[in-house]
């Protein structure tokens, strides 16, 4: 062997004794050259890294727009990076003649320069994070990046510490430390995502990334860093402290991945809030399989068509402009003042329900199903197709119905204190009391029919007034009768058809008819039993 030959491989054995034993401390320059790839120059960023007891410093000390990619090695136990290039190199885990095993890090500490530096944390070989986490100072000139990528987690979250700050962990075991940024990215695949802003008042922007595949939360007066994600499919951004001012803008191109956002002013879906907290949306947010969840004290539409599959809103509601299609269940729950009003003719719901509340008023383009109502006030509902009452009404003041079509009574009940009018033809699909327990009246202006042959009974309990028709030819079972119909002792029934012969009786039933009010016969009334009924 030659003796030129024997030191190479004297000193490539020490070196490599040097790196397997990860000394205490020790200081090199990485990428410090020009490299010419076929007719580019491209000079790679200098950075300084600095090994002491377990922690690794990599600080850039040229003020060079940078892009320094940071993943695990292909065999999963060193530390390997890209430096200005799409791809890792070719031995990745040099760091400027050292190598670095997972096994001995605790911490990263990244500082940034001058520059427009790019931070990319790439999980596609695995977790690679010490046990004290991975920090990055983007420093305080040039607009600095942080993406995440490649990693598959159950949970993940990014909270605000104070303007360009702020701690991201996913799994509790992944936690990453930043400041100095302008925008970070995060396209790691999570399912539970939770992005968080300050104790104070922020003015909060959710829309589309701008690139048709990522959705942003971004902040006006940067309390927190901007947030461009997607392959999260629950996320819930919170408000926190202070009046929060959220607007859902231009969403119509969703997140990819994403299934399920969550808003909230402060912490708590349909939860506590602060006063002031205000959610807006002003343009087209689209989640056409998915769910939108609201929670603020004011929560206003003032334009933009939305598309979900459901829609849950807590708080006062308002709609201004825009519309709503909701092909499955919007739930609505009102705040203080406790009214919600989605009025918007061109609204498109699939089914509603009220769990608290005090006025509400729905308007529907085609058929509208409604679950259980449960409110304080008057309750509106006009509909260009049908009326599905679908649930029990309870606590309401007033009921108003106007369908285009027909008013399906698929519930036992519905009570209220004052009038219930039912504007169109009414169809029982199931045995109904219908109750107003101070006096209000109950008005059928039209027809009132079982569904089919399956006979249904009305019983009415009113001290006010009940109406059977409003002067046409509004007859009670004159295609599928009633099995019974009853009225209670107190109050008035007043009977409004045009008259008829035997064949078209004014109210027809299969067996009993009980008036145990004063009955008022407005015109010539005939009544029918088919099965010998009283």
């Amino acid at each position: 062997m030659h003796l030129v030959d024997w030191l190479r491989g004297f000193k490539a054995g020490i070196s490599n004794v040097v790196t397997s034993l990860s000394p205490k401390k020790r200081t090199r320059r990485i990428g410090a050259t020009n490299i010419v790839e076929g007719l580019e120059d491209r000079t790679l960023l200098s950075y300084d890294a600095v090994f002491d007891t377990g922690v690794l410093t990599l600080t850039d000390n040229a003020a060079e727009n940078d892009i320094l990619t940071l993943s695990l090695s292909a065999d999963g136990l060193y530390l390997a990076h890209g430096i200005n290039e799409a791809g890792l190199g070719a031995d990745p885990t040099d760091f400027g003649g050292n190598t670095y095993l997972i096994a001995d890090l605790t911490q990263i500490v990244i500082n940034g320069g001058d520059g427009d530096d790019l931070l990319i944390v790439d999980f596609t070989t695995g977790n690679w994070i010490p046990a004290l986490g991975l920090s990055f100072d983007g420093g305080v000139a040039g607009t600095d990046t942080l993406e995440t990528t490649g990693g598959t987690f159950t949970d993940g979250s990014i909270t605000a510490t104070g303007i360009g700050a702020g701690i991201i962990q996913y799994d509790a075991l992944v936690t990453i430390t930043f400041a100095g940024l302008e925008p970070i990215v995060d396209d790691n695949l999570v399912t539970n995502f939770t992005i968080t802003g300050t104790v104070g008042a922020d003015n909060i922007t959710i829309a589309n990334n701008g690139d048709a595949m990522r959705t942003r939360v971004s902040e006006a007066a940067n309390n927190f860093e901007s947030v461009a994600f997607m392959n999260k499919t629950n996320v819930t951004v919170n408000g926190l402290g202070g009046a929060d001012t959220i607007t859902l803008a231009n969403n119509s191109a969703p997140a990819v991945g994403l299934v399920q956002l969550v808003v909230n002013g402060d912490a708590t879906e349909n939860g506590a809030t602060q006063a002031g907290d205000a959610i807006t949306i002003n343009n087209a947010f689209a989640l056409p399989t998915g769910t939108l969840s609201l929670t603020a004290p004011t929560i206003t539409q003032t334009a933009g068509a939305v598309a979900l599959t459901t829609l849950n809103l807590y708080g006062d509601v308002n709609q201004t402009g825009g519309n709503l299609v909701v092909t499955g269940t919007t739930t609505a729950a009102g705040g203080a003042a406790g009214n919600i009003s989605l009025n918007q003719a061109t609204n498109d719901f699939g089914t509603v329900t009220v769990t608290s509340g005090v006025n509400v008023t729905l308007a529907d383009a085609n058929d509208i199903a409604l679950g259980p109502i449960t409110a304080t006030g008057a309750l509106s509902v006009t509909a260009t197709g049908g009326i599905a009452q679908n649930g029990n009404v309870t606590a309401i003041s007033t009921l108003n119905y106007v369908a285009g079509t027909t008013i399906t009574i698929n519930t036992a009940t519905i009570t209220s204190t004052g009038n219930q009018i039912y504007n169109d033809d009414v169809i029982l699909n199931q045995d109904a009391l219908l109750t107003s327990t101070a006096a209000g009246n109950i008005e059928f202006r039209e027809t009132v029919n079982s569904f089919d042959n399956n006979y249904r009974s009305l019983t009415v309990n009113t001290a006010g007034f009940t109406d059977f028709g409003d002067g046409g030819a509004d007859y009670v079972g004159n295609n599928f009768r009633l099995s019974t119909l009853t009225t209670d002792a107190a109050g008035t029934t007043r009977i409004n058809i045009t008259p008829s012969a035997d064949a078209t009786p004014s109210i027809r039933t299969e067996t009993n008819q009980v008036y145990n009010d004063d009955v008022i016969l407005r015109q010539d009334t005939v009544l029918t039993t088919n099965n010998n009924g009283n």
